[in-house]
């Protein structure tokens, strides 16, 4: 029952109530179902790239199989641990990591470069990554820079 401007009471029709279950059927399927899945897709994304601890077997299969956004998800952990490592050198970090990138040859020889990949906020990719390990004469590690690739 419906009261009206008048106070009189009447039913709905069943024309009435049929258009109202579409209008909430429509509400639901282009309004809240929309919402959801885009909510979940993003809660996914972040999840899927979330930052994992280095692991050097993942990190030197990672960039023999091109899947280099691996790197970038491992490489603030690999930063943490180089930087509580007492004087690094050279070969310290060259065997965990593997062979540089190949354009790194063109680097000076106390320097080691590799491709991170894309990084990911979500199911968003910002952009990608390389990082840059500098050593002095002696070959300790005097640098290391994360910064934005050209590729």
């Amino acid at each position: 029952m419906e009261i009206n401007s008048m106070g009189i009471h009447r039913d709905r029709s069943k024309v009435e109530r049929f258009f109202l279950k579409v209008q909430r059927f429509l509400c639901i399927v282009f309004v809240v179902l929309p919402i959801i899945t885009f909510v979940a897709w993003v809660l996914v994304g972040f999840w899927m790239y979330r930052e994992i601890p280095f692991d050097a077997n993942q990190w030197k299969q990672a960039g023999v199989a091109s899947d280099i956004g691996i790197r970038y998800r491992m490489v603030h952990n690999l930063r943490a641990r180089i930087e509580q490592t007492d004087a690094p050198n050279f070969a310290d970090l060259r065997q965990p990591l593997g062979p540089p990138h190949p354009s790194s040859d063109d680097l000076e020889p106390q320097v080691l470069e590799y491709y991170l990949g894309a990084s990911y906020r979500g199911p968003f990719i910002t952009n990608t990554w390389d990082i840059r390990l500098s050593f002095d004469d002696n070959q300790q590690l005097v640098e290391i820079s994360i910064y934005p690739g050209s590729s």
